[in-house]
């Protein structure tokens, strides 16, 4: 093998000869040395040798072949990995397709559009040709493809991957028509189709309003719900009163995304509403109207309120939010005593998050201008220690 890379690097005449030489089936035992023959005149910068391989390449047209031609576009002439492009593109097989790409990437533009060109026609023949390629070649393949073949390949005769990955290219490409085809493929049948078109919609960068009004009035309280969250992220100001609206929607599961989405949007003016939730009947509902209140800073007075009225986990949350925001009050005094006097009793240290809000809430309560809860606050802290390091 180095006798015969010093040959081919050196001797265009040895290369010619070499060349003729692969018109006839190799012997088991100069398959290897062909082998190493075609890489050593591939990675060379002689540009007439390499042209010569391509063009025998091309002839011999089996598989090992056409891989060495996908290994000539790595070459630095842009002649020889145009040659090496047009050679590939003559051959109708898988085997070419990632080769193909990755000259549709070229850092040369005429030869990115020789590549291009070869996989889209290739597809527009026989679609089919996707399902029978690597997943990631596909993919990389349909990111050329436009919104117009992209819809085509969501008709239910193409395989599942293959939609599945249209729809990926659709969500990517965006745009009123590629929306429009995917907010109305949410009720296939297929609810991996639907489930798919539904994150597609997510990932957009924009959705019109009158494409996803139909969804927000749709009966059903699923679509209604996943709609919310869909439109949550490309609404304004100006659906605040949509969101209200749905808000008081008979399912909770509406008004659970109705509400986050509210407060997404409606900054401060969602207060009101989201503060009014925390009456609704479902506990879920409350849940997430106590958390909502936490995540907008303008929510004090509403928080030491719910502090006084509420009870159990939304009292707590409240208070634990309010304990965060460093907020004490004469009325706070009790509750976070209470709070720890209950959390004193813990001996479970794999509760996190429970006992990182004991020590906010013993923080805040120890602050120097409330000295009427230091000896209730000293006493518990001493006694919750002494319960956390016996399991220890």
């Amino acid at each position: 093998p180095g006798a015969v890379h010093h040959a081919v690097t050196t001797s265009l005449t040895f290369t010619r000869a070499l060349v003729f030489a692969w018109v006839k089936p190799p012997s088991p035992g100069s398959v290897e040395l062909r082998d190493d023959a075609i890489a050593a005149v591939l990675s060379i910068h002689q540009v007439a040798a390499v042209e010569m391989v391509i063009d025998r390449l091309d002839a011999i047209s089996k598989p090992g072949a056409l891989r060495a031609l996908g290994d000539a576009l790595s070459n630095p002439s842009v002649f020889i990995r145009g040659a090496a492009v047009r050679a590939l593109a003559k051959h109708d097989t898988a085997i070419v397709m990632p080769h193909l790409l990755r000259a549709a990437r070229d850092r040369e533009k005429s030869l990115g559009r020789i590549g291009a060109r070869a996989i889209l026609k290739r597809i527009e023949v026989r679609p089919a040709i996707l399902g029978e390629i690597r997943p990631a070649t596909a993919e990389g393949i349909l990111d050329l493809v436009d919104d117009r073949w992209a819809m085509e390949l969501l008709a239910p005769q193409f395989p599942r991957k293959i939609r599945l990955m249209a729809i990926g290219r659709l969500g990517r490409i965006g745009g009123d028509e590629a929306t429009q085809t995917l907010s109305s493929l949410v009720f296939d049948a297929d609810r991996e189709i639907a489930e798919a078109c539904w994150r597609a919609l997510e990932t957009c960068t924009h959705v019109s309003s009158f494409i996803m009004l139909p969804l927000l009035v749709n009966p059903q309280a699923d679509v209604k719900a996943r709609a919310l969250r869909v439109y949550a992220n490309f609404a304004d100001e100006l659906a605040e009163d949509l969101f209200g609206g749905l808000a008081k929607d008979a399912s909770p599961l509406v008004r659970d995304a109705a509400l986050r989405a509210l407060a997404r949007v409606g900054g401060t003016g969602a207060i009101p509403t989201i503060n009014a939730s925390l009456d609704d009947v479902e506990e879920s509902v409350r849940l997430t109207a106590i958390d909502l209140l936490c995540e907008i800073p303008e929510t004090t007075n509403e928080l030491l309120n719910a502090v006084i009225k509420r009870k159990g986990e939304m009292r707590r949350r409240a208070l634990v939010c309010l304990a965060n925001r460093g907020v004490i009050t004469d009325n706070l005094v009790m509750p976070y005593i209470e709070f720890l006097y209950q959390g004193s009793a813990c001996q479970d240290l794999s509760q996190r998050g429970y006992l990182d809000s004991l020590a906010v809430g013993a923080r805040t309560l120890g602050q120097p201008h409330c000295p009427a809860a230091l000896a209730a606050l000293t006493a518990r802290a001493r006694s919750a220690l002494r319960r956390l390091r016996r399991p220890a």
